[in-house]
């Protein structure tokens, strides 16, 4: 199979996996919502931001390395998964010593069983980094999707049996755990999965070194950056103010994780195998991010005419908190959409000592934002976020296209077409909403209403003056594989 074969096939089933296991997801955490309290989503998200921190060093960047790296050889792959599990071990028995101290930063005594319970996970993880890594240079997303989607469904099988039986947030830490067990046992039992060696040379870990360390530091700081909200939230304001915006924060994220983090899968190995030709480099990250942009763009706009009626309708009366939160977190996702794509071109030119680098100063401009929004409680950590986000944009990306010899206004520009769409389809459907004649229709019927009347504008006017946009999605829908 060709390359664009290859990109084609691995964007299908990455897609594919994405969009089924994110509906299983959204659909149970719309079950788990109407059962569980907003202390249980808050508690976990402490944990979260626990456990999360831990995934960073599941494999300290050995993945993408091999994913990066030309040639590996079976001695390199040996060496790396003795060192993963070894770093695995010694974290888990360090989290489990002090997971009682770290419960008491956030005042939380019940965290510490609940961050000793997510040890499973952190270290199922650290089993399968390289069975994935491998998998994913391989572009063999078909074979994944399978395991991933079996995995999350049992998973939330096991969450909402839990919640109907009252086991409150431990509905939630079994859901989690549970698909990741599956997934594991699933990728080690796999026919053609690889088996390592007893064998382990330092000298093979260093050729990888360099690449690895800074993006583990990458990889830590920017975690940081991600989640620091949420540490200042739970720390300052209280689990019932982290539950509202976790929740909030989790439906601006949805399209990062269906559409971005899929795309960004596929393009990270698909750049690295054209890394030396920066003409095909620049015209493939250019079609892939105005494909992102001609889906998030619009979807980010729609949430934020719909916040209210959104939350009323899915989440119920006692979650309105939430949407004056998803308001102000919504441009935080439409620049997000395009500018996480850029770890791509840092990590397929080889330049993770820049995306290290970056990500401390981004970090240090996000940290302080959301501590000079706490007077403001949750809006203004959220407003924090947004002013952070506008501050870094364009040094984001003129810094990584440098690499690929692209200047970062002409790139810019190709967004026109689909911004001035999306700005005429939600003022129309704005206006549309504040008339006599939707104004007193129910929240549902409002909803439905603007959704369809701002979606359909917006395909009108991407027709009319977007064309070249919807030939090329097309045609990348309709390409086969050969």
């Amino acid at each position: 199979m060709n390359v664009r074969g290859n990109a084609m096939s691995g964007l299908k089933w990455s897609g594919t996996s994405q969009l089924i296991r994110q509906a299983i997801q959204i659909g149970t955490t719309l079950i788990l919502a109407r059962i569980l309290q907003p202390m249980d989503f808050g508690l976990m998200g402490m944990a979260i931001v626990i456990i999360g921190f831990l995934n960073v060093f599941k494999d300290v960047g050995t993945s993408a390395a091999i994913i990066q790296k030309q040639n590996i050889s079976q001695q390199l792959l040996s060496s790396i998964f003795w060192l993963n599990v070894f770093i695995g071990i010694v974290i888990s028995v360090i989290i489990f010593f002090t997971s009682n101290i770290l419960a008491h930063i956030f005042n939380e005594e019940r965290l510490g069983n609940i961050i000793r319970f997510f040890i499973i996970t952190f270290f199922s993880g650290t089993l399968i980094s390289i069975q994935q890594a491998l998998l994913e240079k391989e572009m063999s997303f078909k074979k994944l999707a399978r395991y991933e989607i079996i995995a999350v469904l049992i998973g939330a099988i096991v969450g909402i049996y839990s919640a109907y039986n009252g086991f409150g947030v431990w509905s939630l830490v079994l859901q989690t755990t549970s698909a990741s067990i599956v997934l594991c046992v699933f990728l080690w039992l796999q026919p053609s999965h690889w088996t390592p060696m007893i064998y382990f040379q330092w000298s093979d870990i260093k050729t990888i070194h360099s690449f690895s360390s800074n993006l583990t530091g990458f990889t830590i700081v920017n975690y940081f950056l991600r989640n620091a909200d949420s540490f200042i939230i739970g720390r300052f304001l209280g689990a019932t103010d982290l539950g509202f915006y976790s929740l909030a924060y989790k439906v601006m994220i949805v399209p990062l994780q269906n559409l971005t983090a899929v795309i960004s899968r596929v393009m990270f190995p698909l750049l690295s195998s054209i890394n030396n030709d920066n003409m095909k480099m620049r015209e493939t990250y250019s079609k892939i991010v105005l494909s992102i942009a001609f889906f998030s763009f619009p979807f980010f706009a729609w949430l934020m005419l719909v916040n209210n009626e959104f939350v009323s309708v899915i989440f119920g009366e006692r979650w309105l908190p939430v949407a004056p939160i998803l308001f102000i977190l919504s441009p935080v996702g439409l620049f997000q959409s395009i500018d996480t794509t850029t770890g791509s071109l840092f990590q397929a030119k080889g330049r993770t000592d820049i995306l290290f680098l970056w990500s401390i100063f981004t970090g240090i401009i996000a940290v302080t934002s959301f501590y000079l929004g706490l007077p403001w409680g949750l809006k203004g950590v959220a407003l924090g976020y947004v002013i952070a986000t506008i501050l870094w944009t364009y040094h984001g990306f003129s810094i990584p296209l440098k690499l690929i010899e692209q200047n970062v206004f002409r790139f810019f520009s190709q967004f026109s077409r689909i911004v001035v769409t999306v700005v005429a389809a939600y003022f129309i459907a704005l206006y549309l909403k504040q008339g006599t004649a939707i104004v007193f229709l129910n929240n549902r019927d409002k909803l439905i209403t603007v959704t369809v009347v701002m979606f359909v504008i917006y395909f009108c006017l991407s027709f009319i003056f977007n064309r070249f946009q919807l030939k090329q999605l097309h045609n990348v829908v309709i390409t086969k594989s050969s």
